[in-house]
């Protein structure tokens, strides 16, 4: 069953975050997040969405437990094979902030949804903001997910 996705109940990341480990933890004591993003055209240019995913590795199980958070609650949770990931870890800023910076970069596209991903690339937690415009083309915003730093901005897949 697909969740309607026309309410207005958005959370920030951080928000949702903490309902996902909240059941992660239950899961497995030892969880660490491993993956974090909203799902296509859930978000809006505040930096909240109706839907998120989180992906957390529990070495002790060899699992992956990937929690989907809709309307501020735990809408589904599923186990999988453990994979080895880099842990996303440290006090990362949140999606509201992400996106005042992002928007400096989107001004002037009509835009039609963003996506969120916080991940890692050379021992950096980054956020990576996309939204799709009129043209079809994306433009990424990367951000020091610490420090709310722009990293730098590109187009396309």
């Amino acid at each position: 069953m697909e969740p309607d996705e026309s309410s207005d109940e958005e959370t920030t990341a951080r928000e949702a975050f903490n309902i996902a480990e909240k059941e992660a933890i239950d899961w497995a004591s030892d969880a660490v997040l491993v993956d974090l993003s909203n799902f296509r055209g859930t978000s809006l240019s505040d930096g909240k969405s109706i839907r998120w995913s989180f992906e957390f590795n529990s070495a002790d199980l060899e699992k992956v437990f990937e929690v989907s958070v809709y309307k501020s609650k735990v809408f589904q949770t599923s186990e999988g094979k453990f994979r080895e990931r880099d842990i996303l870890e440290g006090d990362w800023i949140d999606t509201p902030e992400a996106m005042e910076v992002a928007n400096l970069y989107f001004e002037g596209k009509a835009i039609k949804n963003y996506w969120f991903g916080l991940g890692e690339k050379d021992e950096m937690l980054i956020w990576y903001i996309k939204c799709d415009y009129e043209a079809g083309v994306p433009t990424w915003v990367e951000i020091n997910a610490l420090t709310g730093e722009f990293l730098k901005t590109r187009e396309g897949y």
